[in-house]
């Protein structure tokens, strides 16, 4: 969380940098005469808020206790925990996501009053993360019962993409410099890949159907809404080729298999190269 917590700071002041320097520093008045199309690619670091995590844990539908008391998976548990019967003693509630790589695309068409309608394409694959426990009944040399805690992982990944549809603002800084200003609408979709435990060093599937709709296993893509606002420094030579920073601030609903829902504030630093026509 420290972590997440510095890295939030840090892409906030990009942000700020973004939408203060146009006010502070000279600007050239390099306006295009006519509209250009323009196209980037990036490679981003998302730092995902922790509120959806919780559906990894597998305590909806009981879908944990469940796998643990089917007798075969309870079976090969027993045997590699010693052969000692054991007992789920707390649920895991520390579920948190890592940072992960993303990927960007972007497309904006730019009028000649630095104005553009822009689209983006977001893509990250994020990991969640959460301990639980079993009491595990052990016995001592004397034959006695001494229970023994055993601390399990659990962990659970999911594809979140995001489309942008907004507005952007270039402002002409000193030579080729220029600061970016974007804000719009901010459409996601989250599709839930792989739940498991790991106990002893072995790996055990949790299912991840939705049980909701008729009663009938399903795997779903879901989606949400919210909007996005981002900042961020770019270099654009004459032959239209360039570099740009930017950090984007999201707040949508993130809704993972129907189960967990959520309004979410998060956020993505991108390193990009950019092309115009």
């Amino acid at each position: 969380m420290r972590k997440q917590r510095v890295s939030l700071q840090i892409s906030t002041g990009l942000l700020l940098a973004g939408l203060l320097l146009p006010s502070l520093l000279p600007a050239q008045n390099r306006v295009d005469t006519i509209p250009t199309l323009n196209f980037g690619i990036y490679a981003g670091y998302y730092l995902p808020n922790d509120a959806t995590a919780s559906y990894y844990s597998g305590q909806d539908n009981n879908r944990l206790k469940n796998l643990l008391s089917a007798p075969r998976i309870r079976d090969q548990i027993e045997n590699s925990l010693g052969g000692y019967p054991f007992e789920l003693r707390e649920l895991a509630n520390n579920m948190s996501y890592n940072n992960a790589f993303s990927f960007e695309l972007e497309l904006d068409y730019r009028f000649p009053s630095n104005w553009s309608l822009t689209a983006n394409f977001i893509r990250a694959t994020l990991r969640a993360e959460g301990n639980f426990t079993l009491e595990v009944q052990r016995v001592n040399r004397g034959q006695s019962t001494v229970p023994y805690i055993e601390r399990a992982l659990i962990t659970g990944e999911e594809a979140r993409s995001h489309i942008h549809l907004g507005l952007a603002k270039i402002f002409p800084l000193q030579s080729e410099f220029y600061a970016l200003v974007q804000g719009g609408v901010d459409f996601n979709f989250v599709e839930v890949g792989k739940n498991q435990m790991i106990i002893a060093d072995r790996n055990y599937r949790l299912s991840t159907n939705n049980m909701a709709q008729n009663n009938q296993p399903r795997e779903i893509t879901t989606s949400g809404m919210g909007f996005f606002v981002a900042g961020g420094l770019g270099y654009e030579l004459d032959s239209g080729y360039g570099l740009r920073l930017k950090t984007t601030i999201l707040n949508s609903t993130i809704n993972v298999n129907e189960v967990v829902e959520r309004q979410s504030t998060f956020l993505q630093v991108g390193l990009g190269f950019t092309k115009r026509w």
